[in-house]
């Protein structure tokens, strides 16, 4: 059952709405939200989502949101980041909506850049390309930065693939509503589906550099814990529906390589492939595989002279040489 906690709200109507998942996050979870205090940009909401966490996350939200002027809190059961990220969406009530996960971290400028660069071009979406991974315990330093490489990117046939994870986006509220468009429940790689989904139907795009994103990596962290990310092929067909739905599908390339994006390593390696083409020769696609050749092959190749293809593609010499070396 969901419960909605809403500690003050002095803003009306603030110009971010910060969306920032929790599940079982007590060990960095004061850093992130930290950092978020630390805004050189105010005018925000933080719209937190409790995921059903079992650890100290509840007790420390509780600390925390007496100190933020804007704070907004859900709990829900366990159901997952897209279900979070969903009802945080459906909560959210600023101009635009950015994304932060409660295992990272954002210098304090992150909001400012996003805002100045909003002022200038009045973009549907802005995309902040700088982000920096580190593994200990201690966060980097990070100086001030300047905004550089901007960019106009409209999106068409030949470059529609900006990808990346969706906290490196900034989200116009009433343009991503009025689609509208919500994160796949019970997914992995969620970020994916819904980056595809969403660009092509945005007419310009700005992208950056600006303060860094600050991506924590550690052992407990979903992607590391993932098998095998089998529910990206139905992200697969998911992206087909809605590319037909939105009428898209003769007008942006079609993402064929998440069907054969699995290392040759990975124990479900052959599995992968073998679902793949299954459902590559079920979704009625066969006008559009001149867009990706390894596509076309999948299609209509023997799975074991596929995989002879696939591995050709990615390297096999190179793979071999580095596993009898002991490298991988």
């Amino acid at each position: 059952m969901r419960r909605l906690k809403i500690a003050d709200l002095k803003l009306s109507k603030p110009f971010f709405s910060i969306i920032f998942p929790v599940y079982n996050r007590e060990a960095y979870l004061k850093e992130a939200l930290d950092s978020i205090l630390d805004q050189s940009f105010q005018d925000f909401e933080l719209i937190v989502i409790d995921d059903g966490s079992e650890d100290r996350s509840m007790e420390i939200l509780d600390q925390y949101s007496t100190l933020f002027p804007n704070f907004s809190l859900i709990t829900q059961n366990h159901l997952g980041v897209s279900e979070a990220r969903n009802a945080g969406l459906k909560r959210a009530r600023g101009k635009y909506i950015c994304f932060v996960d409660s295992d990272d971290l954002i210098p304090s400028a992150y909001l400012q850049d996003f805002y100045s660069l909003i002022l200038q071009t009045q973009a549907n979406i802005l995309k902040n390309t700088s982000m920096i991974k580190f593994r200990s315990q201690t966060p980097p330093t990070i100086l001030q930065t300047q905004i550089k490489n901007i960019k106009e990117f409209i999106p068409q046939t030949h470059n529609i693939k900006l990808g990346g994870t969706i906290w490196s986006y900034c989200i116009k509220r009433d343009f991503l509503l009025n689609l509208p468009l919500f994160f796949l429940p019970n997914r992995i790689m969620e970020d994916e589906a819904f980056i595809f989904m969403l660009l092509p139907l945005c007419e310009k795009i700005i992208i950056f550099e600006g303060s860094p994103y600050l991506y924590r990596q550690h052992s407990q962290s979903i992607v590391a814990n993932a098998k095998v990310a089998f529910d990206r092929i139905e992200n697969f067909k998911n992206i087909i529906e809605w590319y037909r739905e939105k009428n898209l599908i003769h007008h942006f390339p079609i993402p064929f390589y998440i069907l054969y994006d699995v290392s040759i390593n990975n124990p479900h390696y052959k599995e992968y492939l073998q679902k793949s083409q299954s459902t590559l020769q079920s979704l009625d696609l066969k006008e559009f595989l001149h867009q990706d050749k390894l596509a076309l092959a999948l299609a209509h190749l023997d799975i074991k002279d596929f995989i002879k293809e696939h591995q050709k593609s990615r390297g096999k010499l190179k793979y071999y040489l580095r596993r009898l070396f002991g490298l991988l």
